[in-house]
């Protein structure tokens, strides 16, 4: 389970809380995520924010967290709780230390940087945990919608009318992703349309990690893990059992994009991070 914090993102999982700070958190100082394991907390006191102060979640000797107005500390409590009675996930159905987050773009036209739509999705322990879909008008320039896109996606300039700018969506986008590895089927083609939005929005290009479950579904067929007629994304995940999805629906393909990943590395054997992960093979 995820729940927004001041400044911060909070994973709950069977065994630890995860904090995912957002990029302006970074900028200032804080590190990127923090773990603090469930048997550190010796106390849970909530402080609710009010309508113009923030509130905390105090959790004894493993510090607090400050909630802003609007956020709700008390349903953070309570998945702590549920989690120290041992009713969160089990993590015999996890692979840990497998963190993440998966990512997909639509684009209006045939200029990769013409990001209409964008999908995050993300997993800890190769679980999902929490999800984020942005339409978005594309960057200056690159608002034409072409007819094949439209085929594929079903996106129309009418459907992003009033969203919010791609450079907005995406600095949401970064502030989701936190210091995660971004991953994607095929991270080439996403990875440089994200840039080349930015680069045309006039917008700031982050540094950020990659990993590509098309690059891993390739090396599964070498290595006889599995044995598909080709690397499309709805094929491997057919393949592997995923859960049915949409195809060319951000969000739906960032997910598959996500469980391929976290059901490889099942297959391999791999507990671990998803760079150590990459590594390996």
């Amino acid at each position: 389970m995820s729940f927004p914090a001041h400044g911060a993102l909070i994973d709950v999982t069977a065994d630890k809380l995860v904090l995912h700070r957002t990029l302006l958190a970074t900028s200032l100082g804080a590190p990127a995520t923090q773990d603090i394991p469930l048997e550190s907390i010796d106390t849970v006191r909530v402080s609710e924010p009010t309508p113009t102060g923030f509130g905390t979640l105090d959790l004894g000797n493993a510090g607090t967290i400050a909630f802003a107005p609007h956020q709700d500390p008390q349903a953070v409590a309570r998945a702590i709780s549920a989690a120290q009675r041992g009713e969160a996930p089990s993590s015999a159905a996890t692979i840990p230390g497998l963190d993440f987050t998966a990512v997909d773009v639509e684009t209006a036209n045939d200029n990769w940087g013409s990001i209409c739509q964008i999908g995050a999705v993300r997993f800890r322990d190769g679980q999902e945990t929490a999800s984020r879909s942005w339409l978005c008008t594309p960057p200056p320039g690159l608002e034409h919608f072409a007819d094949i896109n439209v085929s594929i996606h079903g996106i129309t300039a009418d459907d992003v009318q009033g969203a919010p700018a791609f450079a907005d969506a995406a600095k949401e986008l970064f502030d989701f992703l936190g210091g995660d590895v971004l991953v994607a089927h095929n991270a080439q083609f996403d990875s440089t349309a994200l840039r080349s939005g930015l680069l045309s929005a006039g917008a700031e290009v982050p540094t950020v990690p990659l990993a590509c479950s098309l690059a891993l579904s390739r090396d599964a067929s070498k290595a006889k893990v599995i044995s598909v007629r080709n690397h499309k994304l709805p094929t491997v995940a057919a393949h592997l059992s995923a859960p049915d999805f949409s195809h060319h629906d951000a969000t739906e393909d960032a997910r598959a994009a996500g469980e391929i990943i976290a059901r490889l590395a099942e297959r391999f054997g791999h507990t671990g991070s998803i760079r150590d992960l990459f590594t390996a093979r």
